[in-house]
């Protein structure tokens, strides 16, 4: 158990959250999740169910199919179809950058050991379990707590040992993507590019990969391709003619996580955030495409382990899922907040608006970059918004936000201010 937890408190902690699979561990080497099972959650009920969810499955359906669970001060049983086959682990809680839940099989020594964090609250317990709500109102030791926890993300990042992996594998991979510099590409026998520029770097929303292609009777073109590779999905090889030197690998991403630019001087610069990116490379060695995989693999896995000690993480799952109203200037807003994504000193959060004036309804989905260094202002909102929340007041021309325009993000007017915290309605 965690330091300190009592029994009733480790099973409290369980219940609460739902727990995603990260990573298997065995003889002091980390595994990565693959298959089915990636992205499945587990999720504990206080009255002795639980269930599985796949990422394939609707959580709604599966949540009938419950088994049961019941545990001891050092052992953990579970009966996940509910058959009567049980499985005992030994298991450990421990709270480091958020929870992480570790199981590892009562009777098989060499086994691996099997890695989970909270991922979002369970609501079933929501409601009885949060202590952050006093009467179902915010209390403002949340205030406190928010305003230590982005004090302290400086100090605990440069502790990080991750830093070494990204710096080596951005850098080969950045010679990799260089190798096509100068080749043609063959989308088909009529269409071709030249790859003019290529380049993988590091920048504080993760890596970015930029390519300049040239094509007849059209200006140079930059596109851009940046994301945190621990929100990488699959990695898949385009099929292009046998004659093109150079080959295309498009990356499909968990939600729209990529910030993608192009640019030229007829069209101009286009910002879009989409669920996708691409990079080139040289298909001559054959080995360049397994060993860029690769790169990536170890990049998602360091940056999913930073993530892990990253201490804004545990805003997250104060933010997800939430939904509350907020009266200004006459225009009632009620935001449902759907995703909040963590790199560096940035959040960027998913939500959807929905906007009531004396003159239109509106409902829209966005994104809101919030860079730590552009807060002017954070403040406990009670007066004007259902139930209370945390805002954040943006310096200067405000956060930058984007705006779903068909399957793309695309540019939309910045806000002045934002909530951070927010909880469901009673």
């Amino acid at each position: 158990m965690s330091q300190n937890l009592s029994l009733e408190q480790t099973k409290t902690a369980l219940c609460k959250n739902k727990w995603l699979i990260k990573r298997y561990e065995q003889n002091d080497k980390i595994i990565p999740v693959q298959g089915e099972y990636k992205g499945l959650k587990m999720v504990f009920n206080s009255d002795g169910t639980i269930y599985t969810v796949l990422a394939s499955q609707d959580e709604a359906n599966s949540a009938k199919n419950l088994g049961k669970w019941s545990i001891t001060n050092s052992k953990i049983i579970l009966d996940i179809s509910n058959n009567g086959t049980k499985t005992i682990y030994n298991y450990k809680l421990e709270d480091f950058g958020g929870l992480k839940l570790y199981l590892s099989q009562d009777d098989a020594s060499n086994a691996s050991t099997i890695v989970y964090e909270q991922s979002g609250l369970n609501k079933n317990e929501i409601e009885n379990n949060n202590p952050f709500l006093q009467d179902n109102q915010l209390t403002p030791e949340t205030a406190t707590k928010v305003n230590e926890i982005l004090k302290e993300y400086e100090s605990a990042k440069k502790s990080l040992n991750t830093e070494e992996i990204k710096q080596k594998s951005i850098k080969q991979l950045n010679e990799l993507v260089k190798e096509a510099e100068g080749n043609i590409k063959y989308w088909s026998k009529n269409t071709k590019q030249k790859i003019v520029q290529a380049s993988v770097i590091q920048t504080n929303k993760g890596v970015k990969i930029e390519t300049v292609i040239s094509e007849e009777d059209e200006p140079l073109t930059t596109y851009t391709y940046e994301f945190n590779p621990k929100d990488i999905d699959e990695m898949e090889i385009k099929e292009l003619p046998d004659e093109s030197p150079v080959g295309h690998l498009s990356f499909s991403l968990i939600n729209d996580c990529s910030f993608n630019t192009s640019y030229d001087k007829k069209a101009g610069l286009k910002k879009s955030y989409k669920d996708l990116a691409n990079l080139n490379y040289l298909k001559v060695d054959e080995e360049s495409i397994n060993k860029i995989k690769e790169l990536f693999e170890e990049l998602k896995m360091a940056y999913e382990i930073e993530d892990e000690k990253n201490a804004l993480t545990e805003l997250t799952d104060l933010i997800e899922y939430r939904k509350f109203w907020f009266s200004v200037d006459g225009n009632s807003k009620t935001y449902s907040f759907n995703r909040v994504d963590v790199s560096n000193c940035n959040l960027r959060i998913s939500y959807n608006l929905e906007s009531i004036t004396t003159d239109k309804d509106a409902k829209q989905d966005y994104i809101t970059e919030i860079p730590l260094e552009e807060i002017k202002e954070m403040r406990l909102e009670k007066s004007k918004s259902k139930p209370n929340c945390i805002m954040l007041e943006a310096s200067g021309s405000g956060f930058t936000t984007y705006y779903l325009k068909g399957d793309t993000y695309v540019p939309a007017n910045s806000v002045s201010q934002i909530p951070l915290l927010t909880y469901p309605f009673s």
